[in-house]
């Protein structure tokens, strides 16, 4: 990823050239590692209120998803079908990091309908920021910010906004390492102290596999259901 970056900034001069191919470059690495029924693509998101996301820079699906959307062009997603969705910064600055927070509440505002017969495996805690919510994250390949920086701008949003599924739940900063939100602590995704309880809140990790880290948070938060009922008919009204 790092060598993509270098030949991308070497290559493009305009930045909304470079921050695609950076985005694209991202997109490609993250397929490489989840599971084949997942599929990754870009664009905005809606849900059966109306509600409608800006445009996302990656958005993950299951195999339930419709076919509304190519690999390479913008689409348009059903937040039933989506499992995370992300913000891409080829660096993140803090004009960046207010920008992607801003339309991580909007996405935020979003919410999934269980249809009758929805079969959820889900742990309690994750259900309304994973579920009804669904995961969110920023990722950057290198950060003009400190990860202490940016978690002080993350706690305080959160006490603005007063719950966690209404804000970004993780930062991934390739150059710099992870700060993940883990809420109450009760969540599927956790981290003991030393004496063996469960940590809760945002915890910050300074590390050079930021990567594994934010797979190894994917695989754990991205919502785990069967969706028996099909989900396009649900918008067959809602689509402008």
């Amino acid at each position: 990823m790092r060598t993509r970056l270098t030949a991308t900034r070497a290559t493009f001069q305009q930045s909304g050239d470079k921050g695609t191919a950076a985005e694209r470059a991202f997109r490609d690495t993250l397929a490489s590692y989840l599971p084949r029924r997942l599929a990754i693509g870009n664009g905005e998101v809606i849900d059966t209120n109306g509600s409608r996301s800006s445009q996302l820079d990656l958005v993950v699906v299951g195999e339930d998803h419709p076919f509304t959307f190519s690999l390479d062009s913008p689409g348009l997603f059903f937040i039933e079908g989506v499992l995370a969705v992300a913000e891409v910064k080829s660096v993140l600055t803090s004009e960046e990091l207010t920008s992607a927070l801003k339309n991580v509440q909007l996405f935020k505002t979003l919410q999934a309908k269980a249809s009758r017969g929805t079969l959820r495996i889900a742990n309690p805690s994750d259900i309304p920021r994973f579920h009804t919510a669904r995961p969110c994250f920023l990722f950057a390949y290198e950060s003009r910010l400190t990860l202490e920086t940016i978690a002080d701008r993350l706690v305080r949003e959160e006490g603005e906004t007063g719950a966690a599924e209404k804000v970004i739940d993780a930062v991934f900063l390739l150059d710099r390492g992870t700060i993940i939100n883990l809420g109450n602590g009760l969540g599927s995704f956790g981290v003991l102290n030393p004496d063996g309880q469960k940590r809760n809140g945002w915890i910050i990790n300074p590390t050079r596999d930021t990567l594994f880290g934010l797979v190894a948070w994917l695989s754990l938060v991205m919502p785990r259901f069967k969706q028996l009922t099909p989900i396009l008919p649900d918008y067959l009204v809602q689509i402008p």
